[in-house]
């Protein structure tokens, strides 16, 4: 049974499922807005009607943490991320340091994955990225049933995540606190931010004799494998640039998508990410990024694909290698 919080309109988006004792129905659908102007990123937590809270990434802090607000300001809960992990790893607590859950992310994978733990240790849910960071599907680790999906537009001045709640009886029934959910999007939102102003900086750097150095044979080989996947994209510009595709011929070509490339992955079972340096674990990204393109190439040769669903892959790929 669920407990009454003082600010129920808070615990309907946000109560602690392992905790609460009366049932409370979380909004089937719910909005995670990014402010336009912040200090740090901020979010507001909503529905069409109402306001249920805010998120925001604490300014000082020595890893990224993040704080849980309700719609009076009062600090609710807070999720630190741990400073010796490879990946991300982010531990839940409420305002009375009290565990809530656990966030894991897994490594050696095409999608970014997490791992959503509760705070008794069960394996709640994983949360998995498609191909093109639009959309986070979050499923049953064991039976890969679907729970919710996470979504934002692909072409964005700023981050507007929607939450569905798919199967709201098997939500409730593995007690997952959706702040981990509001979480995933909040940190990858802030990823997204750092990798790109890392890009940038890495564009504008002087390429001397002591930096290349520091690039190993198999970086510079993978680039250049790259950039001769750029060029083949490049050769099919002209067939699609400007070819506006169908709503639902993008969904159809990120249905696809996801299909080819699940079949694709590795097992991870016998990748022992905690052995790896960082730099292996970047090259390790970049290969997946590879393979990835790689297995999606072939698509545009395809009678099974429309002229609109091959727009669509031309515009997401090109994007996506930028």
């Amino acid at each position: 049974m669920l407990k009454k919080y003082i600010f129920q309109s808070l615990i309907i988006l946000v109560g602690i499922a392992s905790s609460l004792q009366a049932h409370v129905e979380i909004p089937s659908q719910f909005f995670v807005k990014q402010h336009w102007i912040s200090l740090t990123n901020t979010f507001d937590i909503e529905t069409h009607d109402r306001k249920f809270g805010t998120i925001h990434r604490k300014l000082l802090s020595w890893t990224p943490e993040y704080q849980f607000f309700d719609v009076y300001d009062q600090l609710q809960a807070k999720a630190k991320m741990r400073f010796f992990s490879f990946g991300a790893t982010f531990d839940i607590y409420d305002l009375f340091e009290r565990p809530l859950g656990r966030v894991d992310e897994r490594i050696l994978t095409f999608f970014s994955t997490f791992d959503l733990y509760r705070s008794d240790g069960y394996h709640a849910a994983k949360a998995k990225l498609n191909f093109w960071g639009t959309k986070y599907t979050v499923s049953d680790p064991h039976t890969d049933a679907i729970i919710a999906t996470l979504k934002r537009s692909f072409f964005r001045l700023k981050d507007d995540w929607t939450v569905d709640i798919i199967d709201s009886s098997l939500f409730f029934e593995k007690q997952i606190d959706p702040r981990m959910f509001i979480l995933v999007m909040a940190f990858q939102t802030d990823r997204d931010y750092w990798k790109s102003k890392r890009e940038r900086e890495e564009r504008g750097r002087h390429y001397s004799v002591q930096h290349l150095s520091k690039r190993t044979p198999e970086y510079l080989a993978l680039n250049k494998k790259l950039e001769y996947q750029r060029s083949l994209l490049e050769s099919y510009r002209e067939n699609y640039q400007g070819l506006e595709p169908s709503d639902e011929e993008v969904e159809n070509l990120e249905e696809i998508v996801e299909k080819i490339l699940d079949e694709a992955e590795p097992d991870e079972t016998n990748l022992e990410e905690d052995n790896l340096p960082s730099s292996s674990l970047e090259l390790a990204k970049i290969q997946a990024l590879d393979k990835g393109i790689s297995t999606l190439l072939p698509l545009f040769e395809s009678e099974e694909l429309t002229k609109g669903e091959k727009s669509a892959l031309f515009m997401l790929m090109d994007q996506r290698l930028q």
